[in-house]
C-alpha cells in the first residue's frame, strides 16, 4: 500500500509545472550569530541543489509542506496561483524541507524542522531556519529541545518568528497530565537572534499570576499591524484559554476561554482559530476583535490545525482523511466565511500548512 501510495503522489506531481524552484538562503547561528554562505548551507543541510525563484514568477504564490512524496516527506513545494481566484495553477518541488512553514509579504520564509547541521537527522533539535528570497543570510535559531514540530509563525515584518513543538505526547486531542506537554519559542530576527520560551515570561489571569503546574502554550500568531502584541493559545487548570501577549513587556494575559491556535486575518481585525467541539474534535471559527463576537461553523471533518488565511474572507486549514485501508491523506480545505452558509471546498490534495505571500 506505501507503494501504491507513492505512484499515485508521484504521478500527481508530475501533473503540475516543474519550471519553479524556490529561493532560499540560510544563516547558522548555534551559540554564534557566524553566518553560512547560503546555497552550501542548504546543499549541506540537505544535499539539495539551490536555485533562485524565477524572475517571472510574482505573487500571489504559495508554499506547502508536502506530508509524503516520493521518497522524501515533509519537503516544500512552491504554488503559483491565480490572482483572481487563488486557486492553484502549478506546483513545484523545492529544496526545503521542513515540517512547518510560513511567509512574510517579501518572501522571507520560516523553516520550522527537525535537522541537523550537514544531514537532516531524525531526533535531532528542532531548528527555525529564516530563509531570504534571494538566498541573502537572514537568521538561524535552535530550540534545544529534542520535540515534535507543531506549530511556527513568522511576523508581517519579519521581526521575530515563533515555534510550537510537542516536548511530550504528539497530539492536541489529550492536552493536560503527564502525556502532553509543549514548548513555544518566540525568536528575534535581528540582533542576537536568540529565542525565549514563554512559559517563563509571566501570565496574568484576571490580575493574578498563573502557576498551574499543567501550564501549557502554543500556536503563536503576530498582530500584523504591531507585531509586539501576539495572541497564543494558554492551557491551565484543565482548560483551553485565549491569551494576549506583549513582546517587549514579556507578558501575557487570559483574554477568553475555549480558543486554541489563533491565527490574525490579513487586516488584524479577526481571529480563526480551532474550537474544541468533541472530545477529539475541533471545529473552525471566527473572533471578531472589535465586537468579541465568535462564529463556529461546523465543516463535517475535525480541524487540528492552526488555520491560514487564503484571504481576508476565506479561511484554508488542513483535514487528515483516514481510508479503510493504507496510510491517511492531508488535504487542504478552504471555507468562504463571507458566505451565509459556507461548505468546505477541496483546494489541494497531499498537502499542509500552507502559507501565501499575496500581490501588493
Amino acid at each position: 500500500m506505501r507503494e501504491s501510495r507513492m505512484n499515485r503522489n508521484t504521478q500527481r506531481l508530475a501533473h503540475f509545472n516543474r519550471s519553479l524552484a524556490v529561493v532560499a538562503g540560510v544563516a547558522c547561528c548555534l551559540a554564534t550569530t557566524q553566518a553560512i554562505a547560503a546555497p552550501e548551507a542548504l546543499t549541506a543541510l540537505w544535499g539539495l541543489p539551490v536555485t533562485k525563484l524565477n524572475a517571472s514568477i510574482k505573487p500571489p504564490y504559495a508554499l506547502i509542506a508536502r506530508p509524503f512524496f516520493g521518497l522524501r516527506s515533509n519537503g516544500v513545494d512552491v504554488v503559483t496561483l491565480d490572482p483572481v481566484t487563488m486557486k492553484p495553477l502549478s506546483r513545484s518541488p523545492t529544496a526545503l524541507n521542513c515540517d512547518r512553514v510560513h511567509t512574510t509579504p517579501t518572501g522571507e520564509v520560516l523553516c520550522f524542522s527537525k535537522a541537523a547541521l550537514g544531514k537532516p537527522a531524525p531526533g535531532a533539535n528542532t531548528a527555525l531556519f529564516v530563509f531570504a528570497q534571494d538566498l541573502s543570510a537572514v537568521g538561524h535559531h535552535v530550540n534545544v529541545t529534542a520535540g515534535r514540530p507543531s506549530r511556527a509563525r513568522i511576523s508581517l515584518d519579519g521581526r521575530f518568528s515563533a515555534s510550537s513543538e510537542f516536548t511530550s505526547g504528539h497530539s492536541y486531542t489529550g492536552v493536560g497530565g503527564s502525556t502532553f506537554s509543549t514548548a513555544t519559542v518566540i525568536a528575534s530576527n535581528d540582533g542576537d537572534r536568540r529565542g525565549d520560551n514563554i512559559q517563563e515570561w509571566v501570565l496574568l489571569d484576571a490580575g493574578k499570576p498563573v502557576t498551574a503546574v499543567d501550564l501549557n502554550l502554543w500556536g503563536v500568531t503576530f498582530d500584523p499591524v504591531n507585531s509586539d502584541r501576539f495572541f497564543v493559545t494558554a492551557y491551565f487548570a484543565g482548560k483551553p484559554y485565549l491569551a494576549e501577549g506583549n513582546i517587549k513587556a514579556r507578558r501575557m494575559a487570559v483574554v477568553r476561554p475555549d480558543m486554541e491556535c489563533p491565527s490574525f486575518s490579513p487586516d488584524g481585525k479577526r481571529l480563526a482559530f480551532k474550537k474544541r467541539t468533541s472530545v477529539t474534535g475541533w471545529s473552525p471559527a471566527i473572533l471578531d476583535l472589535a465586537t468579541m463576537q465568535e462564529t463556529v461553523y461546523d465543516v463535517g471533518n475535525s480541524v487540528d490545525d492552526q488555520i491560514e488565511w487564503l484571504d481576508v474572507r476565506t479561511l484554508i486549514y488542513e483535514v487528515v482523511n483516514q481510508p479503510l485501508v493504507g496510510r491517511p491523506s492531508n488535504d487542504l480545505m478552504t471555507l468562504d466565511v463571507s458566505e451565509a452558509r459556507p461548505k468546505p471546498q477541496l483546494w489541494l490534495e497531499d498537502a499542509r500548512s500552507p502559507t501565501f505571500v499575496r500581490k501588493r
